[in-house]
């Protein structure tokens, strides 16, 4: 009995559930991690009775049976949160401390799991979102391969959609190159100073020629002609590129989009100085529940009106993943039939107060 309980206090301090099962498939003993997840009292129940899932039980009977050890996973459910185990069992002969039977051990894999699913979603986003060109390449050239090339209208027609699909593509790796980058590089914060407000100038100049063709007004404000922050400067100018574009794209058209650059004292969050960089647009606005999603990768609120602009679904994620390498802040709100606001916050270098 004594040797039974210095086994209990030595499973005690083991942070993961642990159980040992005789060959009576009763639980034998019991760590206090196995109570807190399976309920007190459990020496003595069939093991049946803690795990009802049949992987668990099948891996604890291949144990037994082969005298070796097994592992499954398994996901457990309590207060609506999904915890993923996996479960190593092996068997145990320990006479003289009075223990023979399974040793059974639960690891929390959740971490794991949900990125190998982030993994799998991933993987599978893209090759949707190839295989749609790829479809037309092959359709395009099997028909230009027939009579078709010598109609000149015709070949213009599906030449042209190729180019378009070239470019959908294009933009699509080039998206993937840079989220890959800004991901490697988003615990080394940068360091050089760069002045915002030239950077959006910059950003907004490169946009006139889209926002002309779609009638739409850019006006820029800003509470100072140069703020300065710590900074990647293509980095930061990617960030301005894509939120100017998604404000084109998705505005409506002969509207107006406002551009803001200010410099703040002080903001929630941080130390010091924050610039704050913020687009305002005019468009159908965007319902409360897509927001919270709107910066994962190829989410989209409207999937057909996001391709028919040429939207590949990872321009948010990237501007996230650089706001975060910054140690700034991404801030989105939305009105039904008004319009958005997109918002970034950034650390500011003290100098700019003193230039304000």
């Amino acid at each position: 009995m004594a040797e039974a309980r210095a086994v209990v206090e030595l499973l005690d301090r083991i942070p993961d559930p642990v159980f040992v099962v005789g060959d009576d498939e009763r639980v034998l003993l019991a760590n206090t991690a196995a109570s807190n997840w399976y309920g007190n009292d459990l020496t003595g129940q069939l093991i049946y009775a803690v795990f009802r899932q049949p992987e668990a039980l099948e891996c604890i009977r291949l144990a037994r049976q082969f005298q070796t050890g097994f592992e499954t996973r398994i996901f457990v459910i309590r207060n609506e949160i999904t915890t993923w185990f996996e479960i190593s069992a092996g068997s145990i002969f320990a006479s003289d401390l009075g223990v023979e039977g399974v040793v059974i051990h639960l690891k929390d894999v959740s971490k794991h799991h949900d990125l190998d699913q982030l993994r799998r979603e991933f993987v599978a986003n893209v090759s949707h979102e190839l295989r749609s060109p790829l479809t037309s390449f092959s359709g395009i050239i099997e028909t230009l391969k027939g009579q078709t090339w010598d109609d000149g209208e015709t070949r213009e027609k599906f030449l042209g959609l190729m180019e378009s699909e070239t470019r959908r593509m294009t933009r699509l790796v080039n998206d993937l190159l840079s989220l890959s980058k800004v991901e490697t590089e988003e615990r080394v914060r940068p360091t050089n100073e760069v002045d915002i407000v030239a950077i959006i100038r910059n950003s907004m100049d490169s946009a006139l020629n889209m926002a002309s063709s779609l009638g739409t007004k850019m006006t820029l404000n800003s509470s100072s002609e140069s703020i300065r922050v710590p900074g990647d400067r293509f980095q930061l100018a990617q960030v301005a590129n894509n939120l100017i574009e998604n404000a084109l794209k998705y505005g409506k058209r002969d509207s107006e989009i406002v551009l803001s650059c200010n410099l703040l004292r002080s903001a929630p969050g941080f130390d010091g100085a924050v610039a704050e960089f913020e687009v305002r647009d005019q468009s159908d606005g965007i319902e409360e529940f897509h927001i919270l999603r709107l910066t994962e990768r190829f989410y989209r609120v409207d999937k057909q009106r996001s391709r028919a602009v040429d939207g590949t679904g990872l321009g948010l994620a990237i501007v996230k993943h650089i706001v975060n390498r910054h140690r700034g802040k991404l801030a989105i709100s939305s009105e039904i039939g008004v319009g958005s606001r997109f918002a970034v916050f950034l650390p500011a270098c003290e100098e700019s107060i003193g230039e304000r």
